[in-house]
């Protein structure tokens, strides 16, 4: 509460928020990818790789909340938020190769990733 945010960050609840309904998108797309063949490769083995992604991808999201916040670090905030990133065009790769559905339901996270990427250097630099 005491730092310094830009003026278009979003009021907490709504961060909230995004975040449940991409927590579900990606419960989805796991669902999805487990039942779908519509990738260019859609065997076992592509969908085994997609799953491990996302649900390392859902690990790294969750750990930022403790990784920020928990250790007061925001530098910490940035990099986790880079990794993720990286993490989300992993899986979306790895997705796309398995089903395409569980890749547009993987978009939504990868934008909303992009746009904390921006916040998160913003406030890095307004509070150095």
């Amino acid at each position: 509460r005491t730092l310094a945010n830009p003026s278009w960050a979003p009021p907490g609840p709504v961060i909230g928020t995004v975040w449940v309904v991409l927590f579900a998108l990606m419960g989805l797309a796991l669902y999805v990818l487990d039942r779908d063949g519509t990738g260019r490769d859609s065997t076992g083995r592509a969908r085994s790789a997609a799953r491990a992604a996302i649900l390392a991808q859902y690990a790294v999201c969750m750990a930022w909340t403790g990784l920020y916040f928990g250790l007061r670090n925001v530098p910490n905030g940035f990099r986790v938020t880079v990794v993720a990133w990286l993490l989300g065009a992993l899986c979306l790769a790895l997705a796309w190769r398995a089903s395409r559905r569980a890749t547009y339901l993987l978009l939504p996270l990868q934008g909303w990733l992009t746009f904390a990427l921006g916040l998160s250097w913003t406030v890095w630099q307004l509070n150095r």
